[in-house]
């Protein structure tokens, strides 16, 4: 949803882009973000953790806090920069509450869940998972679902969310590929031979670039090659 908000503030910012999906983002973070997962954290998760040692004030817990009251102040900015319709406002509004997230996301996920959970017994895991529903029953049947379409949705409408192959330059996957420790070929749905690594270094199955193009069938001998129509 970060990289959806991103993407369509920029948009706005050039008179283009969507507001529904703003609108629709926004209140994904108020609903999902902060209702849910925040209330989860803030009304079960630190109580417990403080009690197992882990310390509030001047401790991991109270910088999280901080971070939660700082991400509602850059969405309540970004909510009157979208009601004023000032795109650079709300670009600006959304850029902050990224970059605030992607820190906090992984503060949690790296450093403060891996250390909470040294300090849980099995008893506080369970205890946890039904405190964790009872909030979520709280927000209303079916709401964590109608967040999790919502995401699906924006992503296919935005077009924002791309595969993270296309962050890799060539070279370097081609790098990449050559030093696994085997021998690979890449065979198209018409069974064409599009790609193999290792092409100039000594391989147990002899390629050259000959084989590129070709249909797998006719790179094999007939009585090895299982896609052969001369086999039974």
């Amino acid at each position: 949803m970060l990289e959806i908000l991103s993407k369509e503030a920029e948009k706005l910012k050039n008179n283009q882009g969507s507001p529904e999906i703003i609108s629709a983002a926004l209140d994904f973070l108020t609903g999902f973000a902060d209702g849910c997962h925040h209330q989860k954290e803030e009304k079960a998760l630190f109580p417990l953790l403080q009690e197992r040692g882990i310390p509030k004030e001047g401790g991991p817990i109270g910088v999280i806090l901080q971070e939660h009251e700082e991400g509602r102040k850059l969405v309540a900015r970004m909510k009157e920069a979208a009601d004023q319709k000032d795109w650079p406002k709300l670009a600006e509004a959304v850029a902050g509450y990224s970059e605030l997230l992607k820190g906090h996301i992984w503060k949690e996920d790296d450093v403060f869940y891996p250390a909470g959970k040294k300090v849980l017994t099995a008893g506080d895991a369970s205890s946890l998972v039904e405190r964790f529903e009872e909030i979520e029953k709280e927000l209303g049947p079916g709401v964590h679902e109608k967040y999790a379409r919502l995401v699906h949705e924006l992503e296919r409408k935005s077009g924002a969310i791309e595969p993270l192959i296309k962050n890799v330059p060539l070279e370097l996957l081609d790098a990449m590929l050559d030093t696994l420790p085997f021998e690979i070929t890449l065979v198209d749905s018409k069974d064409t031979v599009i790609y193999f690594n290792k092409e100039n270094k000594e391989k147990l199955f002899s390629r050259t670039r000959a084989a590129i193009g070709r249909k797998v069938q006719q790179c094999h001998p007939q009585k090895k090659c299982p896609f052969s129509p001369a086999d039974p």
